[in-house]
């Protein structure tokens, strides 16, 4: 019974010593063939060699298995330390080979030692090579745990963090205002950022907006956050007084930018809503949009939010649903301004501009009606109306005897609208209106937007008889180089220039330069919002050619108009006190 144990027992041991081997070669042929395998395989030589020549120059060693297993051992343990997989690979190599020289040709032993030492040296270094493959397993478990955290991180990142400027989107903006109520909201909207970007590359405009968010982040009291494109939120702790956030806004775009040697002033328009929980957030926030959007409206800087401008705002969606059938129903007005030519006071040209006779809301001012206009399309339709209306006025005072240019406004999206073109050239056969009396005035905003096709269209139309007047001049971006293209016959100083001439404090510099660039450009200059008698004798000190504004007239109808140029032509100064007053409109 005994002997039949103990022959199970050496042949169990007999089979799990092959088992052993099987693996072991298995396990390295899997490791050599895979993308590291010419590596391990010449470290595998390497360590072989020295053992070889240990193994010859001490040959008593060879009869203690103890130290021939540290001597194959040793160098792939301390690889492990350095590169666990490298090392472990090495360890199967070796054993595998030893296990190939003893099944090979068992004569190369020469003690029964020896070949426990391979059998065992080859479990052994599976043994060590499924540990620390499941090390390796578990470590590369982790590092996909890491990356998939550091994936959600990015992405919760992106979700709450602008990518361009760093700081916080809309909704990171929400969330840094969690613990500061009260607050105030400040929406705050760059002028004429699109007339950036198509003058000066969006390149420069994505630096605009990194310098102008470095320059809100030294207002350190303050959260800031980017709501899209070219608007910015301001979170201010606390109930600020209005002219106090009025004056910081104005210290922060006092001085311009300067990118590539290139000098980009700074204005912005900004609505203000008060906010006392967090419950009001989003609300406050869309209040504050709706005051900075009736802050452009009435060119002011900063407005606060109140409850009427909401309902402004509902009235101007109805507004908008009754603008379709004013031109059936014959609601809308053609109103003339004249210019006054300022050497004798004569009047040879106007500029007819859009009235709305509500039925229910009355007279309409055109700042409530023309941008929801511009921004739905509808913006053409009144563009062809008026423009239908200022040829009959031209033709109407041909025929009287007399004559008379009339300038239209036209926006970008007329400029972009491929069918522009041949609608003006229908209405003048319908009309058989002389085309000279007709000039087109467009903002120098509106004119950069897309100016190479703003350039084509203004040739075409010049070629026919048309011409060209560049209206706002000083409030946009647009570059000499394109003005020097672009075959305009007029150049239109904004009213800001104006405002204050003749006053101490008053800076004409800047407007005596636009003045002497337009006369050295060919250009006849109008500068506009002339309301007082000093600012009228200041345009005339300063060379300008014309002036328009409320100190010689209104925007009167066309037939009162033709009384006024009967009555007050020439125009000659008066006293201030006799000159009508009253806000520029327009």
């Amino acid at each position: 019974m005994s002997a039949a144990c103990g022959k199970f027992a050496s042949d169990l041991r007999r089979r799990l010593r092959k088992a052993w081997l099987v693996l072991a070669c298995v396990g390295a042929f899997a490791l050599a063939t895979n993308k590291h395998g010419l590596r391990v395989i010449a470290s595998v030589l390497v360590y072989v060699l020295a053992i070889v020549a240990i193994h010859a120059g001490l040959g008593g060693l060879r009869q203690s298995g103890g130290v021939i297993i540290w001597i194959l051992i040793a160098p792939p343990l301390i690889m492990m330390g350095h590169r666990p997989r490298t090392g472990i690979q090495c360890a199967v190599m070796i054993a595998a080979l030893l296990a190939f020289l003893v099944m090979a040709d068992p004569s190369v032993v020469h003690r029964g030692e020896l070949r426990m030492v391979a059998v065992n040296m080859a479990g052994f270094a599976l043994f060590i090579w499924f540990a620390v493959g499941f090390y390796v397993w578990r470590s590369e478990l982790q590092n996909r745990s890491l990356t998939r955290l550091a994936v959600a991180n990015e992405r919760s990142q992106l979700a709450l963090f602008d990518a361009l400027t760093g700081i916080p989107n809309r909704e990171g903006a929400k969330q840094v205002a969690a613990a500061c109520f009260p607050l105030t909201v400040l929406v705050i909207d760059l002028d004429r950022f699109k007339a950036v970007n198509t003058a000066l590359g969006r390149a420069l405009g994505d630096q605009v907006l990194i310098l102008f968010t470095r320059r809100l982040a030294t207002l350190q009291f303050v959260s800031l956050g980017r709501l899209h494109a070219d608007r910015f939120v301001m979170l201010w702790p606390g109930d600020p007084d209005a002219a106090h956030v009025d004056a910081v806004i104005a210290g922060v775009l006092d001085a311009p930018l300067e990118i590539d040697a290139q000098v980009i002033d700074l204005s912005a328009t900004v609505g203000v809503a008060r906010c006392a929980t967090a419950a009001d957030l989003e609300l406050t926030m869309r209040n504050a949009e709706t005051a900075m959007s009736a802050a452009r409206q009435r060119h002011r800087r900063l407005l606060e939010y109140t409850a009427e401008m909401q309902r402004h705002r509902r009235g101007d969606l109805s507004l908008m649903s009754d603008l379709n059938q004013a031109i059936a129903k014959q609601e809308l007005r053609m109103v003339l301004q004249p210019k006054v030519l300022l050497r004798d006071g004569s009047v040879d040209s106007a500029e007819a501009l859009i009235r709305w006779q509500h039925p229910v809301r009355g007279m309409v001012p055109p700042m409530d009606f023309i941008p929801f206009a511009e921004q739905t399309g509808r913006i053409r339709l009144l563009t062809n109306w008026i423009l239908h209306e200022a040829m009959m006025a031209t033709v109407l005072r041909r025929r009287r005897g007399g004559q008379i240019q009339i300038s239209v406004n036209v926006c970008a999206a007329d400029l972009a609208d491929p069918h522009f073109e041949a609608a003006v050239l229908d209405l003048v056969r319908q009309t058989q209106v002389v085309v000279s009396d007709i000039r087109f005035e467009v903002t120098e905003s509106g004119l950069m937007e897309q100016p190479d096709v703003a350039l084509a269209l203004m040739t075409r139309l010049q070629s026919v008889g048309f011409s060209w007047s560049i209206d706002d001049f000083g409030t946009g971006y647009s570059s000499l180089s394109y003005l020097q293209k672009m075959p305009v016959a007029e150049l239109k100083i904004d009213r800001a220039f104006v405002k204050g001439l003749g006053d101490a404090q008053h800076n004409s510099k800047l407007l005596r330069s636009a003045i002497r660039m337009g006369h050295e450009l060919g250009l006849s200059v109008v500068c506009e919002g002339a309301e007082t008698a000093q600012e009228w004798a200041g345009l005339l000190a300063l060379g300008a050619d014309y002036a328009q504004g409320w100190y010689a007239s209104a925007p009167l109808p066309a037939d009162q108009f033709d009384e006024w140029c009967r009555l007050c032509v020439p125009f000659a100064t008066r006293a201030a006190a006799d000159a009508p007053t009253g806000p520029d409109p327009d």
